[in-house]
């Protein structure tokens, strides 16, 4: 799994190492990535002290950002998902729900397909639009 984003308690990052604990009571194999940096850093280290987990802190290539999160299932927001079959799942913000959620989407046949479809209907280009006409 990736989390990106700032490490700080309204983005709650500890919510996916404590995914991960729920998958890994489960027997399921997993590994984190921690893309990004802030406040709860320290905390969090803490936190996945004894899980496979790899903090690599803020990255400002893009291309780096992009690799690490190719391995990412699905992240959106719950009604896009919900709009494009295949490509994602939600999970309410519980651990337990979350593992459910990743073991969902990794015995999903062509969620690749499915989750490129979706990104393809949100262009950055209509978020930037949506950003200024309301910014």
């Amino acid at each position: 799994m990736v989390v990106a984003g700032r490490l700080s308690a309204e983005k709650r990052p500890d919510l996916a190492i404590e995914t991960l604990r729920a998958l890994r009571a489960e027997g399921v194999d997993g590994e984190l990535t921690v893309v990004g940096d802030g406040a709860m850093r320290p905390a969090l280290a803490r936190l996945a002290r004894d899980l496979p987990v790899r903090f690599v802190g803020h990255l400002r290539d893009r291309a780096a950002v992009a690799a690490a999160l190719v391995a990412v299932a699905a992240a959106a927001p719950a009604e896009v998902v919900a709009a494009h079959p295949g490509a994602g799942t939600s999970a309410g913000p519980d651990p337990a729900a979350f593992a459910r959620a990743v073991a969902r989407l990794s015995g999903t046949p062509h969620r690749r397909d499915a989750a490129r479809v979706c990104a393809e209907a949100y262009p950055w280009s209509a978020t930037v639009a949506t950003i200024t006409a309301t910014g």
